[in-house]
């Protein structure tokens, strides 16, 4: 196909409408012409520079890997005749298109509820778990890289490719580290409005009622120079585990898995 602004298709996925672009690349949602399922298709800008494309392709290939629902990785890759670098995903929007958590904060009137913001701290903490197990870490995770798809469930697109084109994303201890902060923080802002950055009030202070072990969750969480070690240690102290959030006798998790236990769970793949 021609390598410009406007294709109509790419192989067998006829290109419906575009969804933007992400941080990465421009991406549609496409139609499977031999299946009839909507797809996402991802087109990287074209290089003359045959190792970057190299690179690009040995990423696609390494986060393709990754089986769980809260990764959006990728099923099938390939060149164009321009070498352009295209990628295909499971499409996970709506169908107004894809939904980003921080519209959804904002069309909420700028944060989520309690119950909400749990399921999304939780289920982000369960897919990069799964990465930082099979050795695979995405880095910093930003709002905007996070969605939710049509059943309230929250995903990372594209998880590592971007530190995979750049290098090995190995899964190392300052960067799951760095990671797993960004995830706390994230989840700091979906539950109070507010950023996370100090000087920062303590999340029992903005939402009414709140249990103050939340407090200290994000305290551990947002600390530093420390922080949680890994995305387990992280969920088992935030789904109260019976395990005290830090030394202090009187800051411990309360238990929410009454809470968790009403919505859908992740599908085998998950953890």
């Amino acid at each position: 196909m021609a390598d410009r602004e406007d294709p109509v298709s790419f192989g067998p996925y006829r290109l419906v409408r575009p969804l933007g672009r992400s941080a990465v690349g421009t991406r549609w949602v496409a139609l499977d012409e031999r299946t009839g399922e909507s797809r996402t298709v991802y087109r990287f800008p074209a290089t003359g520079d045959h190792a970057e494309r190299r690179r690009m392709l040995d990423a696609l290939e390494r986060i393709g890997s990754l089986d769980n629902p809260h990764l959006v990785t990728v099923d099938q890759y390939s060149l164009d005749h321009a070498e352009g670098v295209w990628a295909i995903a499971a499409y996970r929007g709506h169908q107004s298109g894809l939904v980003g958590i921080r519209e959804l904060a904002n069309a909420k009137g700028g944060q989520l509820s309690v119950t909400e913001s749990l399921r999304a701290i939780d289920q982000l903490l369960s897919g990069i778990s799964a990465a930082h197990d099979a050795g695979i870490a995405h880095g910093p995770v930003s709002p905007e890289e996070v969605f939710v798809d049509r059943h309230g469930s929250v995903w990372v697109e594209l998880y590592g490719f971007a530190r995979a084109v750049r290098g090995p994303a190995t899964a190392d201890e300052m960067v799951v580290r760095d990671e797993i902060r960004s995830i706390v923080s994230l989840g700091y802002t979906l539950l109070t409005g507010l950023d996370a950055e100090e000087p920062r009030m303590a999340p029992s202070r903005v939402v009414r009622k709140l249990d103050k072990w939340w407090d200290g969750w994000f305290d551990r969480g947002l600390e530093a120079a420390g922080g949680f070690e890994s995305a387990d240690e992280a969920r088992h102290a935030l789904l109260g585990d019976g395990t005290s959030i830090d030394d202090s006798p009187t800051v411990t998790t309360r238990p929410a898995r009454g809470v968790l236990s009403r919505f859908r769970k992740p599908t085998a793949s998950g953890r």
